[in-house]
Parts: C-alpha cells; structure tokens; sequence
C-alpha cells in the first residue's frame, strides 16, 4: 500500500478535514513503531515519508496487514476530533490487528535474532 492508497482509503472511509501532510505524519508514527519494535531497525535509520515527495512510495506492510495503516489513521482522527469513544474501538481494532500481525512476523522471522532483517526477507 502507498501512502496516497492509505490516505484516499481513510478519506473515503473516514471524512475529515486534516491536511494530506497531518496524516503522513500520522503514517510515520505507525512505520516508525514497525521499524523500531518489530523490525528492529535502529532509529537512525527509520525512514519517514512526506507526502507530497513520497506518495507513490510503498509502505512496508504488504497484506494482509497492510489495512493497519488505515486502522492507525481511523484511530488518530477519532482522538484528534475529541471523539474518545470512538478512538477507544478504533484503537482496540488497530491493536487487535497489530497484535496479530506481531505475532506472525516474530513466529516467522524471529527479528532478534537476525539483525538488520528488512521486512520480507527470507
């Protein structure tokens, strides 16, 4: 999934009103934390998108854990519009996803102890 195909999908599911550059960044605090805690890469060489350069660019997550990029986005409008009962199901949907995803990734490529491992390698 790219950036562009996250955003439009959000949009589409989700109408609001924040800028396309608010939900890259948004973006970046889900990429940062798969890189960091599941990847395991160190945090200077995380990779940070901004839309307007990278909006073609493929995000890591292939599916079919790539709708937790639009879950993650569901989740940050719900908080950033004040509408915490909606963010609590929002982010309970995106931590049930991202669980699962965790859980195949260090089941199937167990990160610590392959260091530097990109995801989809073999």
């Amino acid at each position: 999934m790219t950036v562009k195909q996250a955003i439009d999908s959000i949009d589409a599911l989700k109408p609001n009103a924040f800028s396309t550059d608010q939900k890259t960044a948004w973006l970046n605090v889900c990429e940062g934390k798969l890189q960091n805690e599941v990847l395991l890469w160190d945090p200077a060489e995380v990779v940070q998108y901004g839309y307007t350069a990278d909006k073609s660019k493929e995000m890591l997550l292939d599916p079919p854990y790539d709708h937790l990029y639009v879950d993650y986005l569901a989740a940050r409008i719900d908080l950033a519009n004040g509408e915490y009962e909606k963010y609590a199901n929002s982010q309970a949907f995106f931590s049930a996803g991202w669980q699962d995803f965790v859980r195949w990734f260090t089941a199937k490529y167990r990160p610590a102890d392959r260091p530097g491992l990109y995801y989809g390698e073999d």
